[in-house]
């Protein structure tokens, strides 16, 4: 076989095993972001974190959420939520950062494909 034509089907599987590992690692970062209070389920985002916080600072300290599946939640201490879904969310941002670099400085795809 053509030297190019190996070395062009090596890239392209290092693509392809690498899109397939960044693909299996946003999907463990968006399970981070899933957050249980009380049997409810929300997704943190940036919506839910402003949103929250905006009711914080306008001294309002319960309210009832729609949760993920549209159940209507009451949280009666937001403070306490908030603290607890930015600290979730800082901690799968920093995770899902970490492992990223990881996976990028990886060059071959046996590197790519053991587990770390």
């Amino acid at each position: 076989m053509d030297e190019r034509l190996e070395k062009a089907i090596s890239v392209a599987n290092l693509m392809v095993t690498f899109n397939n590992q960044r693909k299996l690692l946003k999907q463990e970062y968006k399970e981070q972001l899933l957050f249980h209070v009380n049997g409810y389920r929300f997704t943190i985002n940036l919506n839910l974190i402003n949103f929250i916080a905006f009711l914080t600072s306008r001294s309002i300290s319960e309210t009832v959420l729609i949760d993920d599946n549209e159940n209507p939640c009451l949280i009666s201490d937001l403070n306490s939520f908030l603290d607890e879904i930015m600290d979730q969310y800082f901690q799968a941002n920093n995770d899902y950062y970490s492992k990223y670099l990881e996976l990028k400085n990886k060059r071959s795809v046996t590197k790519l494909t053991l587990e770390s």
